[in-house]
């Protein structure tokens, strides 16, 4: 099992519980509209597609393609630096909805526009986790 990395959190995770509690049990959980059974990202009250209120958090492929992304090389927090240089990624996933995380296993002069990958999980705790990316096998 991956050992708990330690990484800053917001005070009021409520929003985000589902997302970072499925994230500790290995999967990628968006919002999904119940009514045109459209995924979002980011969180809201309201589907931006059809205006319901009505939700459900649901499991996701985790599958995606990076849009664009932005080589980290100064440590804005302790709790990065050693991680620096690091990339950070907008990834269109399958479901539709745009995504910013991490990714990780691959080189940042090796990372491209266009490439295939997956979600890929790093405990936060015992009962949280934190979504990233790595290429796609």
């Amino acid at each position: 099992m991956a050992q708990a990395i330690s990484r800053p959190l917001p005070e009021d995770i409520n929003e985000l519980k589902p997302l970072l509690e499925g994230a500790r049990q290995g999967h990628l959980m968006l919002q999904k509209c119940d009514s045109c059974g459209r995924f979002r990202f980011p969180v809201q009250q309201l589907c931006p597609y059809c205006w319901s209120w009505d939700l459900t958090w649901a499991k996701t492929s985790g599958k995606g393609e990076v849009l664009s992304f932005i080589v980290m090389h100064q440590v804005y927090s302790p709790a990065f630096a050693q991680l620096v240089p690091y990339t950070v990624a907008r990834i269109k996933l399958a479901e539709g909805p745009l995504y910013q995380a991490n990714l990780i296993g691959i080189a940042p002069d090796e990372v491209r526009c266009g490439m295939a990958v997956e979600a890929v999980f790093e405990p936060l705790g015992e009962e949280l986790g934190l979504p990233m990316f790595r290429p796609a096998r």
